[in-house]
């Protein structure tokens, strides 16, 4: 009888005992899937951050070459080139001076037509000449 009942109990601890063990396995992969969806949610937020970040940049970098392009580039185009030199000078060199980014530009030049070519002319610095 005694051997009846361990067989019993036996049998009732591996009936209990197997649905656990089933549902370890199925909480085991609903936790990896999980995982696995998390980890992609957040490499996709850090992708759109960085995208962000980066059409930010390059918008501000546009920005401040055209700004400082039209703070440099002559008032009025129908001087001669030797009039436009000076003018060019002066207002490369007011900018450089008033600028966030004086470093932006090293040297500026202009593009003079010359038939159907065009001949680039190197403006210095008023401290280089």
């Amino acid at each position: 009888m005694s051997s009846d009942k361990g067989q019993r109990r036996t049998l009732f601890s591996w009936i209990y005992a197997a649905p656990l063990f089933v549902l370890c396995g199925i909480l085991g992969v609903l936790q990896y899937r999980m995982i696995g969806e998390v980890r992609d949610a957040a490499r996709d937020r850090l992708h759109g951050s960085l995208q962000a970040s980066l059409n930010r940049i390059s918008v501000e970098v546009d920005t401040d070459i055209a700004v400082a392009a039209n703070a440099i580039a002559p008032v009025v185009s129908s001087e001669s080139v030797a009039e436009l030199d000076p003018q060019v000078r002066d207002h490369f060199e007011q900018w450089k001076q008033s600028s966030r980014h004086p470093q932006l530009f090293r040297r500026v030049a202009l593009a003079v037509p010359r038939g159907d070519q065009l001949e680039l002319r190197s403006i210095e610095p008023a401290a280089e000449q």
